[in-house]
């Protein structure tokens, strides 16, 4: 991931920084869906599918991308 994305390294977000960094608490974070853009690396078999179907809990229940949403 790191040199697809062009950094030294990548790392996940320590827990007390999650909310802070995205707006939302632990387990409504999803790269699809966020309220911020943030670069997201999807694998290139996401384009098969019309639909991505995307998990925010209790947020926004039954959420999905089409496919022309995505950045491919």
């Amino acid at each position: 991931m790191a040199r697809i994305s062009g950094n030294r390294k990548v790392e996940t977000v320590a827990l007390k920084e999650v909310q802070p960094l995205t707006g939302y608490i632990r387990g409504g974070v999803t790269a699809l869906a966020s309220k911020k853009d943030y670069p997201v690396y999807l694998d290139e078999t996401a384009t098969l599918f019309e639909q991505i179907g995307v998990n925010l809990a209790s947020l926004l229940p039954g959420a999905s991308s089409t496919k022309s949403e995505l950045v491919v």
